[in-house]
């Protein structure tokens, strides 16, 4: 069971749940079912197609702005996602966020305790792992350095910013390495 997923739903106010059953129209398919809790429909709306047929159902933006979070994600924070998509203010951001979550595709969330600096604080779009695995990133794009850097071991990190004359120092985590090489990389003015 997709217990990220589970956990969502269940967090998910009654009329945006509402929504989500009414936009969902394959989740009908628990009214024959035994189990018929947030569990079953997690289950449910996991599945490939529901979750192909869910994307193909967005508007424009909202698919665009879905397939971003999945090439940046797992768990986006706000100022992250704006970063990428200049002239759209955090609200239209979290408006958008909210939509997303009205249809199970992705979540609003507070980021974990020193999960992200400070500067990055806010709320955070978490997508769930079967959306990550059945949703395209954008055309053209590639994993994102942030994601393959993650399961790099912290030796393996401090030779890539050697190799990058990034300043040598020592970092308060893993994340605060993989953060700077990642906006390294992201500058092209210094590539």
């Amino acid at each position: 069971m997709p217990i990220s997923l589970t956990l969502h739903l269940q967090a998910l106010s009654t009329e945006d749940l509402a929504v989500l059953l009414e936009r969902r129209t394959d989740s009908r398919r628990l009214l024959g079912q035994r189990r018929q809790d947030l569990g079953a429909l997690a289950e449910l709306l996991s599945e490939p197609h529901s979750i192909r047929w869910a994307l193909s159902s967005l508007n424009g933006f909202l698919a665009q702005l879905l397939r971003l979070a999945v090439w940046l994600g797992p768990d986006v924070p706000a100022p992250v996602l704006a970063e990428q998509v200049p002239g759209v203010s955090l609200a239209q951001l979290r408006e958008a966020a909210g939509e997303l979550a009205r249809w199970g595709l992705a979540f609003v969330d507070a980021p974990a305790a020193g999960a992200v600096a400070p500067e990055r604080a806010g709320w955070l779009l978490h997508v769930p792992g079967a959306v990550m695995a059945n949703v395209e990133p954008p055309s053209g794009f590639g994993p994102s350095a942030r994601r393959l850097l993650d399961h790099k071991s912290m030796e393996f990190l401090a030779a890539v910013a050697r190799n990058l004359a990034l300043e040598s120092k020592p970092r308060s985590s893993k994340e605060a390495l993989i953060d700077e090489i990642a906006a390294f990389l992201a500058d092209p003015a210094r590539l």
